[in-house]
């Protein structure tokens, strides 16, 4: 083959690809990344929630069809898991299906550990169809950074509080006798 033959066939190649008229517009929201971790302490379990959209604007542009969706994981399995399984179908035009893992630190991590999760999220293996995958995936990844336990206090009655209620029912008790005896 030619030159002018392989810039025919890649002219042609592109001129299809930029012709196609539908975008599939399937996303993922995370509420944490690299510069934002899940901060947990030692034997803490947490459910996290990631958001799938498909098309949440209706776009015309989008591809009008329900996503099927497959979550895997590449990292972190040790400490998480997916609680509602790891397929999908997010109709179109949504934007509120979950994704939810549990992710629990063993009580024997120390302050200062660190574990990363890494989700894999597309399509399923049997929706891409042929030898060339035009599928779209993401990589979801995120620390999880391994903290002190923060001690919050209980909101209480100070002692300030205490004194000055006593001191009332003393002097409330005191008049009471007072009166009492100037009665008699």
């Amino acid at each position: 083959m030619d030159n002018r033959n392989i810039k025919i066939i890649a002219l042609v190649f592109v001129s299809l690809l930029v012709s196609t008229g539908y975008v599939l517009a399937f996303g993922v929201s995370s509420p944490y990344w690299k510069d934002n971790p899940l901060k947990m302490y030692p034997g803490e379990t947490k459910e996290v929630s990631f958001n799938l959209q498909n098309c949440p604007s209706l776009s015309e542009d989008c591809d009008q069809k329900e996503a099927n969706v497959l979550v895997s994981f590449e990292e972190g399995n040790e400490i998480a898991q997916i609680t509602n399984g790891p397929t999908y179908k997010v109709p179109f035009g949504s934007s509120d299906t979950n994704v939810i893992l549990k992710v629990s630190i063993p009580e024997s991590a120390s302050v200062g550990d660190s574990y990363n999760v890494k989700l894999s999220i597309g399509a399923p293996n049997d929706e891409t169809g042929g030898n060339i995958q035009l599928g779209v995936g993401y990589n979801v990844e995120f620390p999880v950074n391994v903290v002190e336990e923060e001690i919050t206090e209980k909101p209480g009655v100070s002692t300030t509080t205490i004194v000055v209620i006593v001191l009332l029912v003393l002097i409330a008790i005191g008049v009471l006798f007072w009166l009492l005896k100037k009665r008699k």
